[in-house]
């Protein structure tokens, strides 16, 4: 009788942490060519007015896609257990002038409510070299 391995359903996940460039983000979501954009394509131009990014969901699909390329047949790594985003800290910056009402803003403060750490620093000129800095630094 051989004995085949089961997979444990009590050890304790491997955690993660996930540093996201906020300011990268925000672009690459609301600035990008609408003949070239899925997401304008999908929801419309202006979608984000009509439709809300699910935050929560993003550590459980990061997870998910994590877990996928372990099992697969190039992963060196093969463990049983599960994989958990331990904290999700978002490093951006805008003008003080921003309007607290913008896409940008409800972007950062949807984040904030969905247990993201945001480091919010002011644009001090044109540059936002600081998000860079703190992502290294951190």
């Amino acid at each position: 009788q051989s004995l085949q391995r089961k997979p444990s359903t009590n050890v304790a996940p491997l955690k993660a942490n996930l540093f996201i460039d906020g300011t990268w983000l925000y672009y690459s979501l609301n600035t990008r060519n609408p003949d070239r954009c899925p997401i304008i394509k999908k929801f419309g131009k202006g979608w984000q007015n009509n439709y809300k990014v699910d935050w929560l969901a993003l550590p459980k699909l990061i997870c998910s896609q994590m877990e996928k390329q372990r099992y697969s047949k190039t992963s060196f790594t093969k463990s049983e257990r599960p994989i958990e985003i331990a904290r999700i800290m978002v490093f951006t910056s805008a003008k003080r002038e921003t309007d607290p009402n913008s896409i940008r803003m409800r972007m950062f403060r949807d984040m904030a409510n969905a247990n993201y750490d945001v480091h919010m620093m002011e644009t001090v000129g044109q540059g936002e070299k600081c998000v860079d800095i703190q992502l290294a630094v951190e």
